[in-house]
């Protein structure tokens, strides 16, 4: 039996966002009968680059691929789609009027149920307020992202729990961590967000807020997105200055100087080269790989070529583009899957019928009752003098569309994921080398003061 196909979750805890399992890399095909055991990664006229799950890249000429795989590789970059850059915002005022109601332990906001038995109405209203407003923030980003609480919920869900009851849900739910030391987290999961009552006080209550607020509205993004991205995403939104209800992304370069200097110390800011950090998800959860997360997303975001923000925008429309394609995918394959399973059902059921009339055949046979057909039916065989023996029914056939994963409950286009992702780091790189792209970054941190030497 064919078995539904699930998507993949991921977990974000505070600053820790637990990694994903590693897909299987998808089997290559040459014309020289030899295969290649990894993900496509990008290709010119002249060249294939593929990435095996160690991150080891392979380079090939593209004329030696089978023609299938041409094929696959062109479904891959049609995922690509043209881009209508928008200029990066200076300032969001989220604005629009903000109400509070119920209590004392359950609340509601337009967009937020808070679970809160034992804080003041004070810290709820300060909370909710600061989560309505940042929701609004990413919705209003030049990003093709659609933040919204999990269907069929009206609401996201946030629970303020004190500093016991918050170390002992979250280090039941997440090993080898030290949850004295977080100060908020999404769970994925439950999808909720969960902070502790000494969450306070500001700035760092709002930039904690900020932060997994950026991981909760883009929870069915998160499997098929990076680390990297996932992180320094939230890293950068979490170090836009944020005064009088405005996100202030004109003083950006200030927040970005604020948190090295409460978080990160002082110069020289060494940090993962983009090539590793780009090619690979090798996420330890260290201060480094934060670190070079949010100067990599800071970079996309404030300087890369024309200041726009297209690195991001570009990234995020390829990963879109990759997910509403392996979506219809899934969508194809779960309708075959669902139609040959229910023609396995019926067959299961017409072979307990002829189980049961073979034996009413062996017992009239048995009792040596002479039964006479008259006439045949097409699913009888008619022997003169003995019962009618009834015709076996033939097992249906499997579709050679559906991929044989499926019955093992894994699918591989979980590959085509994968893939897509790596392939929309081309758009991120604009036709440039990874060395061109590291310098081009290193040299835009320098002219600004951030000394950024690479690992």
């Amino acid at each position: 039996m064919i078995l539904s196909i699930l998507h993949r979750s991921a977990l974000s805890a505070g600053l820790v966002l637990l990694l994903p399992a590693v897909p299987e890399a998808r089997d290559w095909q040459l014309q020289n009968g030899e295969t290649i055991a990894a993900d496509f990664y990008f290709r010119d006229d002249k060249e294939t680059w593929f990435k095996d799950n160690e991150g080891k890249l392979y380079v090939v000429e593209t004329g030696e691929l089978q023609p299938v795989e041409l094929e696959f590789i062109q479904r891959l970059e049609d995922f690509m789609v043209d881009l209508e850059v928008k200029p990066w915002p200076r300032q969001i005022q989220p604005g629009g009027g903000f109400r509070l109601t119920g209590g004392p332990s359950i609340f509601r906001s337009a967009n937020f149920q808070i679970f809160a038995a034992n804080a003041d109405d004070s810290f709820v209203k300060e909370t909710a307020l600061i989560l309505e407003n940042a929701y609004a923030m990413i919705g209003s980003l030049p990003l093709p992202l659609d933040p919204a609480p999990p269907q069929p919920l009206k609401h996201f869900t946030v629970r303020i729990l004190d500093r016991p009851g918050f170390e002992e849900a979250f280090g039941s739910s997440v090993k080898n961590l030290y949850p004295e030391k977080v100060k908020g987290a999404y769970m994925a999961r439950p999808r909720e967000l969960w902070l502790p009552l000494d969450a306070e006080p500001a700035p760092d209550f709002t930039s904690t807020l900020v932060h997994e607020i950026a991981h909760q509205s883009m929870h069915d993004l998160l499997p098929l997105l990076p680390l990297w991205f996932i992180e320094g995403f939230a890293e950068y939104l979490a170090a836009v200055p944020y005064e009088n209800w405005i996100f202030r992304f004109d003083q950006s370069e200030e927040g970005l100087r604020q948190v090295l200097k409460t978080r990160y110390g002082s110069p020289p800011l060494v940090i993962t080269h983009p090539a590793r950090q780009l090619s690979t998800e090798n996420w330890q959860n260290s201060s480094r790989d934060y670190l070079s997360a949010l100067f990599l997303v800071f970079y996309l975001a404030e300087y890369d070529r024309d200041g726009k923000g297209t690195g991001l925008q570009a990234y995020l429309s390829g990963i879109n583009a990759a997910r509403q394609q392996t979506e219809s995918w899934f969508t194809e394959i779960q309708s075959m899957a669902d139609d040959y399973n229910e023609r396995v059902r019926q067959f299961h059921a017409d072979m307990e019928q002829y189980q049961s009339e073979i034996e009413s055949v062996k017992s009239e046979l048995r009792s040596g009752k002479k039964v006479f057909v008259r006439e045949s039916t097409p699913n009888r065989v008619v022997i003169a003098g003995t019962p009618a023996i009834p015709a076996k029914p033939v097992a249906p056939a499997r579709p050679a569309e559906l991929p044989e994963a499926v019955s093992e409950g894994r699918s591989r286009a979980v590959n085509l994921i994968t893939s897509a992702k790596q392939s929309a780091v081309v758009k991120v790189l604009q036709g440039r080398s990874f060395d061109e792209f590291a310098e081009e970054m290193r040299n835009a941190f320098h002219s600004r003061g951030f000394a950024v030497e690479y690992r």
